[in-house]
């Protein structure tokens, strides 16, 4: 019986070379496509938790809005109230809330103060008291009230203020108020005084603004 020999083919340098490159190819992109799952699993498991989130935070308001208004009392969320007396008869009230009696206050100021262009003329139009009007002063306007007999106007910046009930509340005392009453203020309030001081006290004393540069 004679004997065979088996030899493998003999692999050149680039053949080898080339079967190693396409090898480490293959396995990169299976490592790439293992990760690009994993990815995809991790994005849709932290949505799926965002909306979980979402849901209770909105059930969440959802009950405590309910539960505040549950708790408010019947005559702030207005409606109707059953009442029995003594005689046994059960009567059926309504009553409205404090936003209910607001509107219902503010619609009878209107129909009885309506606007000269209406339809309706026999009520004079008066603004609201809500309201706050500005008035433009002449400089010789605020010149006239510089005493607690006229009142005590100022301006500062061209702006006018009524300092007439101010004076026991100025941390400076009356008397410089009294000093400056009827004058362009604007020297000596910036020279003491800063932005946050007249933010604090100027929205309630201002009454107008002066029409022309002041020169008192």
């Amino acid at each position: 019986m004679s004997s065979s020999s088996f030899s493998l083919p003999k692999i050149g340098t680039a053949n080898l070379t080339a079967i190693i490159a396409t090898s480490s190819l293959y396995i990169y992109l299976i490592a790439l496509h293992q990760h690009q799952q994993k990815t995809l699993l991790a994005d849709q498991e932290r949505e799926q938790e965002r909306v979980r989130l979402s849901q209770l935070q909105s059930q969440s308001q959802s009950q405590r809005q309910k539960q505040k208004i549950q708790t408010q009392p019947p005559n702030s969320r207005g409606g109707y109230t059953d009442s029995q007396n003594s005689s046994g008869s059960r009567t059926r009230r309504y009553s409205e809330n404090q936003s209910q009696i607001g509107n219902r206050d503010q619609r009878q100021y209107y129909n009885s103060n309506p606007h000269p262009n209406s339809n309706t003329h026999t009520n004079t139009y008066r603004p609201p008291p809500f309201s706050k009007m500005s008035k433009t002063f002449s400089p010789s306007e605020v010149a006239a009230h510089k005493d607690a007999e006229n009142g005590m106007y100022l301006i500062i910046d061209e702006n006018v203020y009524d300092v007439t009930n101010f004076l026991e509340e100025h941390p400076g005392g009356a008397k410089i108020l009294k000093r400056v009453a009827g004058k362009d203020a604007s020297k000596q309030f910036w020279k003491y005084h800063n932005e946050n001081v007249l933010k604090k006290y100027g929205e309630k004393l201002k009454i107008g603004a002066v029409g022309e540069k002041a020169k008192l």
